[in-house]
C-alpha cells in the first residue's frame, strides 16, 4: 500500500509541476535562462540523476562546478544520463558492484567527462 501511496503523490506532484510549466511566461523564462523545454526535462529526469552523474564524473576527476560552468554542457549531461539505456547497471557500478557488465568508459558522458577533466 505504501508504493502505490508513493506513486499517487509522485503523479500528484507531476501534474502540478506541469501545470506550473504551463503557466510559465517568457520574462520566468528569462529569469531562470532556461527554456519550457529545459526546464521540464530537469523537473521531470528521473530521481537520483544529478547524484548519480556528479558521482560518475567524480571517477573521472570531474567536480560539480565544472559540471555546471557551461549551463548547455550540464543540461546535455543530464540529458544524456536521464535517458541512458544502463542507468541501473551505472548505479550498481557506483556504489561497488563487482561483475555486472559496465564500464566506467561506456558511460554516455565519459566524453564529456574526458573533455572536462583535461583527459581529451
Amino acid at each position: 500500500m505504501f508504493q502505490f501511496s508513493k506513486l499517487v503523490q509522485r503523479f500528484l506532484q507531476q501534474q502540478r509541476d506541469d501545470s506550473e510549466l504551463r503557466r510559465m511566461d517568457s520574462l520566468q523564462e528569462n529569469d531562470l535562462a532556461l527554456n519550457k523545454s529545459e526546464v521540464a526535462s530537469l523537473v521531470h529526469a528521473r530521481q537520483g540523476v544529478r547524484d548519480q552523474l556528479v558521482e560518475m564524473a567524480r571517477r573521472f576527476g570531474v567536480s560539480e562546478a565544472d559540471i555546471d560552468k557551461d549551463r548547455w554542457r550540464a543540461l546535455e549531461i543530464v540529458h544524456a544520463c536521464n535517458n541512458c539505456a544502463q542507468s541501473k547497471s551505472c548505479y550498481q557500478f557506483l556504489l561497488g558492484g563487482k561483475n555486472i557488465g559496465f564500464k566506467q568508459n561506456s558511460c554516455p558522458n565519459a566524453a564529456q567527462y574526458a573533455d572536462l577533466s583535461g583527459r581529451n
